[in-house]
């Protein structure tokens, strides 16, 4: 993967902690964690790492294991294209370890095995993982060499159309799971409507379950502002139960102690729905009262469907309007390849005011 093209966009620490805390609590019941494999696919400056091993030292201060347990050799796997965020994070990770009581000698052993330099996608392993959690990278389809766009294609049925690369993250997550094992991302929430996302909300309703699907889209939960659509989904196995959704205005700590599935209380806001989105329908609502909306409005046919001769599409997309988009009819340009187009703004008065 070029990593010159990679928009890196990292989470914050409320963000991380939380989707771990969700994570966590949907994989361990009685387990101790040193028992799970975690894997942090594009694990960047570590959002997700040091919460998830200051959860192990917790463990490991309380006598439920050690840190000569040989099982956390395979604790932990964290990937990354970018060699130097592993190389500016592996020193943080030993100076941790041995902060918390790990021997030397096996603080550099751990911290050896569980850091790795390689594209995510290209990535293959006989081990499957309890929790696979964290932010996947953020580059569109055009950012991609030609060579990438064959190589996800024909590996990734998920990957269509103009697909970002998120897309197959999921699609590889997911089939690394382990039968009682959940993934939890955050990422666009781009996928759940458009057309490019219908192989992998296929994908998510015939294999999987959608157990929490959190819409941010309105919030800032990276560290630099950006218009990302953000949302937070936790997939598990445990088809046939139900799904927890909410959309949410604000990421303050009051708010997200109200969207944990483990701590429901008479504050919390998170709708419980029995049945989910099937097949490659669009994810449209996450309330009830939307639900109610959308069943009676789909008793009624769409614009598109009301005639044969009306065709909808998404717009114009060119890539380079300064060239192909003029106003007036350019005398240098013959007029058969000329073609009117209307922009938002001649719509505004409700009616076509085009502006030539």
């Amino acid at each position: 993967m070029n990593t010159s093209n990679r928009s890196d966009i990292f989470t914050k620490d409320n963000i991380a902690e939380y989707m771990i805390y969700e994570a966590i609590h949907a994989r361990l019941g009685d387990i101790v964690i040193a028992q799970l494999n975690i894997l942090d696919p594009c694990c960047g400056k570590g959002a997700f790492i040091f919460p998830i091993l200051k959860l192990l030292t917790k463990d490991i201060q309380s006598g439920h294991c050690t840190w000569e347990d040989k099982r956390l050799n395979s604790f932990l796997t964290a990937i990354d294209i970018n060699e130097s965020y592993l190389n500016e994070l592996k020193p943080k990770v030993l100076s941790y370890l041995i902060t918390h009581s790990c021997p030397e000698n096996r603080a550099l052993e751990l911290s050896n095995a569980w850091f790795l330099h390689q594209d995510f996608l290209k990535f293959n392993t006989d081990l499957s993982y309890d929790i696979i959690i964290g932010n996947p990278p953020y580059i569109r389809y055009d950012n991609l060499t030609s060579d990438q766009q064959t190589y996800y294609s024909n590996h990734y049925h998920t990957f269509s159309g103009r697909s970002d690369i998120y897309v197959p993250f999921f699609e590889h997550a997911l089939e690394m799971l382990k039968p009682t094992g959940c993934l939890c991302y955050i990422c666009t929430n781009r996928f759940t409507k458009t057309s490019y996302g219908k192989r992998l909300r296929s994908l998510i309703s015939d294999k999987y379950h959608v157990r929490l699907y959190l819409n941010m889209e309105h919030t800032q939960p990276f560290e630099t502002e950006v218009s990302a659509y953000p949302a937070i989904f936790l997939i598990d196995n445990a088809q046939g139960t139900s799904t927890f959704a909410a959309t949410i205005d604000n990421l303050s700590d009051d708010t997200l102690n109200k969207v944990h599935i483990n701590k429901q209380s008479e504050e919390s806001i998170l709708v419980k729905f029995d049945q989910w989105f099937s097949q490659d329908q669009p994810w449209l609502f996450t309330s009830l009262e939307s639900q109610i909306e959308n069943d009676i409005l789909s008793a009624f046919p769409t614009i598109g469907e009301s005639s044969q001769d009306i065709n909808l599409g998404i717009g114009i997309a060119t890539g380079a309007d300064d060239i192909f988009i003029h106003c007036g009819m350019p005398p240098e340009i013959d007029e058969t390849h000329l073609l009117p187009l209307a922009i938002s703004n001649d719509l505004r008065s409700g009616s076509i005011q085009w502006s030539g």
